[in-house]
């Protein structure tokens, strides 16, 4: 899934994207993104080389599951978590990225990480702000 806006989108509840080996790379916004209560279950996948983020859970009630997973050498970031959406991420890999590894940031916005390798980014392996954890 290659050179769109979007590699993959799961927008509004109820939408469900599931991924299983799949490659989202050098799209020119993200590889994979969940927006506004959408939700999307990715293992064996790579999300990579993207201009801005390899994933982006945007908003209440987004929530992103990753197994086994890469999202490296993004233009910004390898995974992103803001305004109240949620990322769980186990035994993934978020590094050589232009910024940060893993960022999450707003109220009530939450990501678990098990297992999981974030260096070589540019600025942090994991930030969080504005009340994110």
């Amino acid at each position: 899934i290659e050179h769109n806006q979007y590699g993959v989108c799961a927008l509004n509840g109820g939408s469900r994207v599931v991924l299983r080996d799949c490659t989202a790379n050098n799209n020119l916004r993200y590889g994979v993104a969940s927006s506004d209560g959408g939700s999307v279950d990715a293992s064996d996948c790579s999300l990579s080389e993207n201009k801005e983020l390899g994933l982006g859970a945007w908003h209440t009630c987004s929530k992103v599951s990753l197994v086994r997973c890469k999202a490296e050498r993004n233009g910004r970031t390898g995974v992103a978590c803001r305004m109240g959406s949620s990322v769980t991420a186990a035994d993934s890999s978020m590094c050589d990225n232009e910024q940060f590894g893993v960022y999450v940031s707003g109220e009530g916005s939450r990501v678990s990480l098990q297992g999981c390798a974030s260096s070589s980014n540019s600025q942090y392996g994991v930030g969080a702000s504005e009340g994110g954890a």
